[in-house]
């Protein structure tokens, strides 16, 4: 991996937790959705956590949302992920493009 990728993980991290700092008022948690990350870099990681502890941030109100959170998550910290969205069809028949083949009826 490059100087050049491995500085902004960690320029990008720090910037995160400036934010964070600058815009929460201690009040309701904040959440992090990592669903645009592709890449988590063991240095960033690091540098997130030992922000947080540096600007005093509160770890128990940041939660991560997304599998990659479970990379990027500091200590204490709290990781959501939402179950997959993938459609699974059990023939409900309520569906505009229902295949079970017991599409019911609507009720004017």
């Amino acid at each position: 991996m490059s100087d050049a990728i491995m500085n902004s993980d960690v320029r990008l991290a720090k910037e995160v937790t400036r934010y964070i700092s600058n815009e929460w008022n201690g009040n309701g948690n904040i959440f992090i959705h990592t669903k645009k990350i592709t890449e988590v870099q063991p240095a960033s990681q690091q540098v997130f956590q030992a922000m947080v502890g540096l600007l005093d941030l509160s770890r128990e109100h940041i939660y991560f949302v997304g599998e990659l959170g479970k990379k990027l998550c500091h200590e204490r910290g709290r990781v959501i992920v939402p179950p997959d969205k993938k459609h699974h069809h059990g023939g409900c028949g309520r569906c505009k493009n229902c295949t079970c083949g017991t599409k019911k009826e609507t009720v004017n």
